[in-house]
């Protein structure tokens, strides 16, 4: 029996940010190794986070089982914590031994060091991991030393991705479970270039689950590569870990992987007929919109200024809080968590916006929360001339302050609170947080098409829907 149970108290889960692999997923992960040769003889394998073995001791299980020519394996795992080498090499010494008995010759190297900062320059055959997720402090002597090898990106698991992938040889297969996050927003872009252009996405896994490693609250995916050009199609597998009910899909690689690199997830075809839909829409710009954080910044505001009433030149203060329930913005709130009001002084007059009709956006939600984007409507204040918005939410606005806009942005909010948009949402963003960028991502029907979806207004979910549908097939 190997030892690969989980001791909970382990001294350095949080100083080497360790999410161990349970043995379903290790066995999903492995699934994909079918996409190797069957047919050779020999493999080498990299696990470079290695833990106490899970995922390749799952991974030769899969061999063993499903290439039957095969005699030789060899794995070189890496482990940077020295609590965990004793237990990692006693399930391989009785692996090993297993192995012998069914005629494979199994070599195994354990190296206790930061994968990282290793100078190896072997290529393999497969390579399976787990990496640690951190973001990685730019300004730090390890970023330095990261830039020195060529693998310095803005977390540590997509450092761990391309160092990894370095060490794939032609046609070898590459398995990680991460966050979801590298494959859509900016902070990735440079690394999505660099990832797309060299490798060939075959196949991504993800659950409905974002509970599937203890302090991980965002979507984990199983993303599978090889080193060889993209092929024309991708598979997507999406997981049900309540009930575990699997959907398959076989879909064309353009619509998976759109012009900037982004990465879309469809859970059936009614998804890709929905984006093929939005596909043909504008984007804001084109309508002569924008779309900005709010501002200003809470806790750099003196306490001093900051009001849950009315007094002398105090201003509205909108937060998010202000934000969501319905589709006008709920202000002033008559206990509001934070404050109503923003005092203007000498040393934050620039924060404050020009009092117009604006479109706000929650920047977060909760997991619990039923939609992504929720979004309502800032009227025009008779008795203001400024506004203060707080950066907890995103708000829209014209750049012509002299369009006749109400209609227009009230279909706007109509449309950004309609299971269409959070449908679109959900196949680009696995993050609770919805950022410009993500807004700039989304396409908008005309401004004809908004003025009327304005119809829809502060209607329930099923009549904003059924107006969003009618006015997008106009």
């Amino acid at each position: 029996m190997l030892n690969t149970e989980l001791d909970e108290t382990l001294k350095n889960k949080k100083k080497y940010n360790q999410f161990f692999t349970n043995k379903y997923i290790s066995q999903k992960m492995s699934e994909s190794i079918k996409f190797l040769d069957d047919q050779i003889d020999t493999i080498k394998i990299l696990d470079p986070g290695s833990g106490f073995g899970n995922l390749g001791i799952e991974a030769i299980n899969y061999i063993y089982l499903n290439f039957t020519k095969i005699k030789k394996i060899e794995i070189d795992l890496y482990e940077i914590d020295s609590i965990l080498i004793g237990r990692l090499k006693a399930n391989f010494v009785k692996l090993q031994k297993r192995m012998k008995i069914n005629s494979i010759i199994l070599d195994f190297n354990i190296y206790n060091e930061d994968f990282l900062l290793s100078d190896s320059s072997t290529m393999y055959d497969l390579i399976i991991m787990n990496p640690p997720y951190k973001k990685i402090n730019q300004k730090t002597c390890y970023s330095l030393k990261l830039k020195e090898v060529g693998v310095n990106t803005v977390n540590t698991y997509t450092s761990f991705i391309k160092k990894a992938l370095i060490n794939l040889d032609k046609n070898g297969i590459a398995i990680f479970i991460t966050p979801r996050s590298f494959m859509n927003g900016k902070y990735h872009i440079k690394f999505r270039e660099w990832l797309f252009s060299k490798f060939c996405l075959n196949k991504i896994v993800w659950f409905k689950s974002r509970s599937l490693f203890d302090g991980v609250l965002q979507e984990v995916v199983i993303s599978v590569f090889q080193k060889k050009i993209q092929s024309d199609f991708i598979n997507l597998e999406y997981i049900d870990d309540e009930t575990l009910n699997e959907t398959s899909l076989r879909v064309n690689q353009q619509l998976v992987i759109d012009k900037d690199n982004m990465v879309r997830f469809f859970s059936n075809n009614i998804d890709i007929y929905t984006y093929q839909k939005e596909r043909n829409l504008k984007r804001i710009e084109e309508l002569g919109i924008n779309v900005s954080t709010g501002p200003v910044v809470y806790f750099r505001q003196s306490k001093n200024y900051l009001r849950k009433k009315n007094t002398l030149n105090a201003y509205p203060y909108i937060f998010s809080e202000h934000v969501g329930n319905g589709m006008v913005t709920n202000w002033p709130k008559k206990n509001p968590k934070r404050y109503n009001y923003l005092l203007k002084k000498d040393d934050n007059k620039k924060v404050f916006r020009k009092n117009d009709a604006y479109v706000l956006v929650k920047r977060v939600t909760s997991k619990e929360d039923s939609k992504r984007i929720y979004a309502s409507i800032l009227s025009k204040f008779d008795k203001y001339d400024m506004v203060a918005l707080d950066n907890s939410i995103n708000f829209f606005y014209f750049k012509n302050p002299n369009v006749n806009k109400i209609n227009i942005l009230k279909g706007l909010c109509v449309y950004l609170n309609s299971s269409f948009v959070d449908n679109i949402f959900r196949q680009f963003s696995g993050n609770t947080q919805v950022n410009i960028y993500d807004l700039k991502v989304l396409r908008y029907p005309t401004l004809k098409q908004l003025s009327n979806m304005s119809s829809g207004f502060n209607r329930s979910q099923s009549e904003i829907d059924l107006c969003v549908k009618k006015y997008l097939e106009d």
